[in-house]
């Protein structure tokens, strides 16, 4: 019964990040009602949404005093975060696969359509999509992606392999496709538009008076990026930081959130197909 509002969820994402500004609020007002029906949101967990609806509302209405602009800013980020981390009780994530092992090589893990760590996304993109997305042309894209990515893939891959975290396991699981559209629609989209779409963004305006204030930017939001990662150890800390600040890199050349999204998903896609998954045993 969970499936209706997290059809509402993906279907809210994919409008939000077109553009379709009515399509991504009915379709969220949906996903409200039907989760708020079924009991995918619990009172507490309907409080923190609206509470998160409301701040980015408030920025999205560009108020006149700097204080407020700023306190905004600052709740939106506690509440934000404390919802990645899984913090805030009171939503039914849906458990896709249950300790699933893809290899001998690799830990077992788990899977879930979240609905806490995606709103943030969902409701940002409603909001100041078109100031995050499509401001760059295709070639500009793929280029500051293709170079963000092949970075990765000579650094962080061979360091977590020295690390012990990945190993070389090839493989093709008949759950890919499921992976692939969580990953890309729930996580990649989800943190992309929160790390790179708004904290990177905020703190490139608020460091804009240092010469180096781009690339400040770029540091605090990849090292907040690899924080966030901790539940995997502070080896994983380390590389989700060094991807975060090619993510960075790759948003900061194009101003836009396509080419860090298709470095962030290029990335997972390779670790997924041709490593262990998600770590070594």
């Amino acid at each position: 019964m969970y499936l209706l509002p997290g059809s509402f969820l993906v279907l809210g994402l994919t409008f939000s990040w077109l553009h379709c500004g009515r399509l991504a609020r009915a379709t969220t007002f949906c996903l409200l009602c039907a989760g708020t029906a079924l009991g995918t949101f619990s009172p507490i967990a309907l409080t923190a949404t609206a509470t998160l609806a409301g701040c980015v509302l408030i920025l999205e209405n560009k108020p006149a005093y700097k204080t407020l602009t700023l306190l905004t800013t600052l709740a939106l980020t506690v509440l934000s975060l404390s919802m990645f981390m899984h913090l805030v009780p009171g939503f039914a994530n849906i458990l896709l696969f249950d300790q699933l092992s893809l290899s001998h090589l690799s830990r077992p893990f788990s899977m879930y359509l979240n609905f806490d760590k995606p709103l943030f996304a969902l409701f940002y993109l409603i909001a100041f999509g078109p100031q995050l997305t499509r401001r760059a042309s295709a070639h500009h894209t793929l280029v500051a992606a293709g170079k963000a990515l092949l970075c990765l893939l000579l650094c962080v891959i061979p360091l977590g392999m020295h690390l012990d975290y990945l190993q070389w396991d090839p493989k093709f699981p008949s759950m890919f496709w499921i992976w692939a559209a969580n990953n890309l629609l729930v996580v990649c989209i989800a943190e992309e538009v929160f790390f790179r779409g708004f904290l990177q963004k905020n703190l490139a305006i608020q460091f804009n008076r240092f010469i180096c204030g781009e690339w400040m930017a770029i540091l605090v939001s990849a090292a907040a990026f690899g924080l966030a990662h901790f539940a995997g150890g502070w080896p994983y800390v380390g590389l989700a930081t060094l991807a975060g600040v090619c993510y960075g890199f790759a948003f900061q050349q194009t101003r836009s959130l396509e080419a860090p999204l298709l470095c962030h998903f290029g990335l997972n896609l390779v670790h997924f197909l041709y490593f262990t998954y998600p770590a070594s045993l």
